[in-house]
């Protein structure tokens, strides 16, 4: 997904601990600090440096060491936030949540069986030709069609109610595919796609309220849908295949997942850095939320051209039957190889038909949803490249932070995470582990007066 990791820029820091040398909201670190001014600071036992601090005591250096420590904590927060997008993984693993029903809906082949060879069907080879994409999105929506008229037939067989009517409506309803089909009517082909489609509420289709319609309601509302401005995609161009979709859906999803994730961000710069911060921010988190829109409505149409090629290229054999050539003959290749070898060539004949004819039925059943699938596959690799190699890592919100920090803090996330055992040249930069030993003296003196504090209470 797109967007930056917030980094964790509220860890433990001295600033916020109380102790009997405290003045504001600063903690000392040393005893020998007086109530005015600066001072010589910390010289411990072993004659380190000394340090100077200022009366609140907060370490004092240089315009350019304090240049160094911010430079080196905006570094740390864009590797934090670049090692976020690192696991493509885990990438795949969490978008694939949105895959998830589709993945699931193409393995229901037995379920899908009727629809599969109903598509896949010698005379329909003109049609895949002419237009792979309408064919698929038909044998897409027929299959989610066919799957909601098995529950209902299930539901009328438990409850015992007379299904003479529902088959009836199924099989009407199906029949008006199968000329149009024939005869290689994409149009047709595409308006009634459309009007199976209306014939289900947003929400019934996302599952999110309601269910199904009946299929005889569905028969009867079918004809009361306009479906005269539909026209189908016949080719299989790139810019036809991107028309938003699955891909889009994910994309908007997606980005809309990152300006979530930045809305702390973006509040943060317009109450405490002013409106100019605040809408440079707003800009950046849009443009990261941006990409993985783009990107996966890019990759939707790239994934389902290159699924509707391959069909679309083995019409003629893919639809000559789904029990005859095409895929089947891909099934019995790789049943032939395995079964050489675990049960001999005598039986290799008879295993190869019956699987070969199980594989076959099984691509045709995931066929619709290949293209949506692979095109998330691209779109989810491109945008973690992206994301991870092209994007910035770090927002004008995190300068206005690390501005904002006293030296102190600075130097003390630094010996935090050197004391929890980060490798912290890796982390900050190179140079970073000969910078803070400089300060290590002064970040001990105030570990040492933080115990004695918390013994006290």
């Amino acid at each position: 997904m797109g967007g930056n990791f917030a980094y964790n820029s509220t860890i433990s820091s001295p600033l916020n601990m109380y102790n009997s040398y405290c003045y504001g909201d600063h903690v000392n670190a040393s005893s020998s600090i007086g109530s005015g001014g600066s001072n010589n600071g910390i010289l411990d036992n072993v004659n380190q440096p000394k340090f100077k601090v200022d009366k609140n005591g907060n370490l004092v250096v240089s315009k350019a060491k304090r240049k160094k420590f911010e430079e080196r904590r905006i570094k740390g927060i864009e590797n934090e936030n670049k090692k976020a997008r690192t696991n493509l993984a885990m990438s795949l693993g969490a978008g694939s949540l949105f895959m998830g029903g589709t993945i699931i809906n193409g393995l229901k082949f037995k379920t899908n069986a009727p629809v599969t060879e109903m598509v896949l069907n010698g005379a329909n080879t003109e049609l895949w030709k002419k237009a792979p994409g309408v064919t698929i999105e038909a044998q897409d929506e027929l299959a989610k069609f066919n799957r909601d008229f098995q529950k209902q037939y299930n539901r009328y067989i438990k409850n015992g109610s007379d299904t003479t009517q529902l088959v009836a409506s199924y099989e009407e309803i199906c029949n008006k595919f199968k000329t149009p089909m024939a005869n290689g009517n994409a149009d047709e082909v595409a308006k009634l796609t459309h009007q199976l489609k209306d014939t289900k509420g947003m929400w019934q289709r996302m599952k999110l309220w309601g269910s199904a319609p009946k299929i005889e309601d569905r028969l009867a509302k079918m004809a009361t849908v306009d479906a005269s401005k539909i026209t189908a995609k016949t080719g299989n161009s790139f810019l036809k295949n991107c028309g938003g979709g699955a891909g889009l859906k994910l994309g908007i999803g997606m980005g809309a997942l990152t300006m979530l994730m930045d809305s702390k961000k973006i509040y943060t710069a317009f109450e405490e850095h002013g409106f100019g911060t605040g809408m440079t921010q707003l800009g950046q988190s849009a443009l990261t939320a941006l990409v993985p829109a783009t990107v996966y409505t890019l990759s939707d149409g790239l994934g389902k051209t290159l699924v509707n090629k391959a069909v679309s290229k083995g019409a003629g054999k893919l639809a000559s039957s789904i029990a005859g050539n095409g895929v089947t003959k891909l099934g019995q290749w790789f049943a032939k190889q395995g079964t050489k070898k675990i049960i001999g060539k005598l039986c290799t004949k008879v295993a190869t038909k019956l699987t070969g004819k199980a594989i076959g039925a099984a691509i045709g059943s995931i066929i619709p949803g290949a293209g949506t699938v692979l095109g998330f596959a691209i779109g989810c690799v491109a945008d973690w490249a992206i994301q991870k190699y092209l994007m910035p890592h770090s927002d004008i919100t995190d300068e206005k932070e690390t501005e904002k920090k006293s030296t102190t803090e600075l130097v003390y996330e630094i010996h935090q995470d050197k004391q929890n055992g980060v490798n912290i040249d890796e982390k900050y930069g190179e140079g970073t582990e000969k910078l803070y030993k400089k300060y290590e003296a002064y970040c001990l003196e105030i570990d040492k007066q933080q115990a004695q504090q918390a013994q006290l209470a």
